[in-house]
């Protein structure tokens, strides 16, 4: 919701999905952002699974996935049908070692870009957008430096979609 909300005063159209969302809350906010009423969806990793919208064109992921599994589904929401599609993740200093699983997972490396402010016109450059200029960047979710790696790809490029995992809840 924080997330939204910020988006939202910053004159972005935005819709949250969410467990803590009622089932008419979440179908509203799906169907809005299908029929381009909202120009991003913020989801949780429960609540965007199972989410099939055409033409998503960027995945941001604000944390790194613990499970590297978890981020291939994360970004299997763009890049579909032939489609390009970018995905972008924030990794804090201790995330590193869940980027490390990744790309061996993926079999690559991703391109790293530091970002020491962490503020919001470094977003903004990575990610090719535009906000108003009145807008205050959002606060640091984390003490220190922050990375983002990004990854293109089309949905044939995808050699993990036949794996199957099974993990206990902790």
């Amino acid at each position: 919701d924080k997330i939204s909300r910020a988006l939202q005063r910053a004159g972005v159209k935005s819709a949250v999905i969410h467990s803590n969302r009622s089932q008419s809350q979440r179908h509203h906010a799906l169907e809005g952002f299908r029929r381009r009423r909202y120009r991003i969806l913020v989801a949780t990793d429960i609540a965007a699974r199972g989410i099939d919208v055409d033409k998503i064109s960027h995945v941001i992921n604000f944390d790194t996935p613990v499970f590297a599994e978890d981020y291939i589904h994360r970004v299997g929401r763009t890049g579909r049908a032939q489609e390009q599609g970018v995905a972008f993740t924030f990794v804090s200093p201790d995330e590193e070692k869940f980027k490390r699983r990744i790309e061996r997972l993926v079999g690559k490396r991703f391109p790293i870009k530091q970002y020491p402010s962490f503020s919001h016109p470094d977003i903004e450059s990575v990610a090719g957008t535009e906000t108003p200029s009145h807008t205050r960047g959002p606060k640091k979710p984390y003490a220190g430096r922050r990375k983002s790696f990004g990854r293109s790809r089309r949905d044939d490029d995808r050699p993990w979609q036949h794996r199957r995992r099974s993990r206990t809840a902790k």
